[in-house]
């Protein structure tokens, strides 16, 4: 990815975070989802909101923690946490598919059954996705969690995931 890709791809999935104390039913530790700010008939409603408006949630992951090769903890250039995803060749193909799609729109980020972000999509997404977890209070320990899920299914699996957190290990 060029630099000016990342620097939009930080951009476009800066988060919006409402705490979420509901759990859905997943098949992974980490899973996106495409998801939405309007009812959709057989998708599910979750207590997270985005930009002050509920949130559906597509019924099947796009991307499973399997899918991850690597997960990279960072800040960005005002010192908020990120997570950076980078997705195997499946994936890649699945996330591009979904960010045409679903352009404008929120997509879900889900670790162990609760929604911890929903990045909107404001450009075409295939191998890497940048979550930016702001300025929320809990959001260094959240990004920390999301890398650490990674980092424990590459050891379940002895696949070739890789995931990284920065050494200062300062909490918010």
């Amino acid at each position: 990815m060029n630099r000016s890709s990342f620097g939009s791809a930080c951009l476009l999935c800066l988060v919006l975070l409402v705490g979420c104390n509901q759990t859905i039913k997943t098949d992974s530790s980490v899973e996106i989802r495409a998801a939405n700010t309007r009812e959709h008939a057989s998708w599910e409603r979750v207590d997270f909101q985005v930009g002050g408006l509920d949130t559906w949630v597509a019924p099947e992951a796009t991307v499973a923690c399997s899918d991850i090769l690597s997960a990279r903890r960072s800040d960005d250039g005002f010192g908020h946490p990120t997570v950076i995803l980078r997705f195997d060749q499946d994936a890649s193909s699945r996330m591009d598919e979904l960010s045409v799609a679903r352009m404008s729109h929120p997509v879900v980020i889900v670790l162990d059954g609760r929604v911890i972000a929903a990045p909107i999509i404001m450009e075409r997404i295939s191998d890497t996705l940048v979550v930016n977890f702001g300025k929320t209070p809990g959001a260094r320990a959240t990004a920390d969690r999301l890398v650490d899920a990674v980092a424990e299914e590459s050891k379940n699996t002895d696949s070739e995931q890789v995931a990284t957190r920065p050494s200062d290990e300062s909490t918010d």
